[in-house]
């Protein structure tokens, strides 16, 4: 699979037509990196643009971008699809 691009969380949440909190955008900025082959094994996620996709390196990192953007499910749902992947411990 090609993968593109190299979003930023302030552009994840508009393409998603949320607005975070500031204390859930800082735990997502935190984790991101934007280099996206130093996210596998590691505690950081890069959020590609094509296919729409937050890509995680460990279960930490998968566990705490669910927790935040679950509450906006149903915003996200009407406005996009976004994926969350990788996290898994090899």
């Amino acid at each position: 699979m090609i993968l593109l691009g190299n979003l930023t969380v302030e552009q994840m949440e508009k393409r998603c037509g949320i607005t975070l909190k500031d204390e859930e955008r800082n735990a997502l900025d935190a984790l991101r990196e934007e280099t996206c082959d130093k996210v596998r094994g590691n505690n950081k996620m890069h959020i590609y643009d094509i296919p729409f996709l937050i890509e995680c390196g460990n279960l930490e990192a998968r566990k705490t971008v669910i927790d935040i953007l679950t509450p906006y499910a149903e915003q996200i749902g009407k406005n996009t699809v976004l994926q969350v992947g990788g996290g898994t411990e090899h």
